[in-house]
């Protein structure tokens, strides 16, 4: 299986599939390549906030104070 490459750039606006979409594995990949910049764009607004997600609940992460860990 071949690794699809991706920018983790967020891009909401996306093209619906349709019976009438041609070259659809080529289309898929394109979607496929922006829904993982999508995530990995997610993924770093949310860890530069300080949150993480634990057993699906959203925590925030507290840091000692002077520490940098």
């Amino acid at each position: 299986m071949a690794k699809l490459n991706y920018d983790p750039v967020y891009n909401p606006d996306m093209e619906a599939f349709t019976a009438q979409t041609n070259d659809f594995y080529e289309n898929w990949n394109e979607k496929y390549r922006q829904f993982l910049g999508n995530d990995a764009a997610l993924k770093a607004m949310i860890d530069s906030t300080g949150l993480t997600v634990v057993d699906g609940k959203v925590c925030q992460t507290y840091r000692k104070r002077g520490t940098t860990e």
